[in-house]
């Protein structure tokens, strides 16, 4: 046991406080739509950088573990999976919850494919 919290799982927590916000009801509803994005931004480059050079790390014949928190890069590929895991099922709840809100605002996500040709055509060129 390391008394270092591993760097990794540390900012999974700080992204989970940025995703909280969209669960304030202080926050103005486009704002917290807002923090679901950066959330989801934020776990995307992540999963594209740190965990993806952490899986490459994993699969070398010696996955040597971090030298402050004595975990493999598997062992923390799995702390990983598991943390992140509740929190795509939160932010699908918090984008629900907005999304109404939202909606009732007048307010809606309409796909790409649902615009008129005339729309379609100006956000393709926008």
């Amino acid at each position: 046991m390391s008394i270092y919290v591993n760097r990794e799982l540390s900012w999974i927590r700080f992204n989970r406080r940025v995703l909280e916000q969209a669960d304030r009801p202080e926050v103005p509803d486009f704002e917290r739509m807002k923090f679901i994005a950066i959330f989801t931004s934020n776990l995307d480059e992540f999963f594209m950088v740190r965990a993806g050079s952490m899986y490459d790390r994993s699969l070398l014949e010696h996955d040597m573990p971090d030298d402050k928190t004595k975990m493999s890069a598997r062992e923390q590929l799995d702390a990983i999976y598991r943390d992140v895991r509740p929190l795509y099922r939160l932010r699908d709840h918090y984008f629900a919850a907005v999304s109404e809100k939202l909606a009732a605002q007048g307010l809606r996500y309409v796909h790409p494919k649902g615009l008129p040709p005339a729309q379609a055509k100006f956000v393709k060129q926008y």
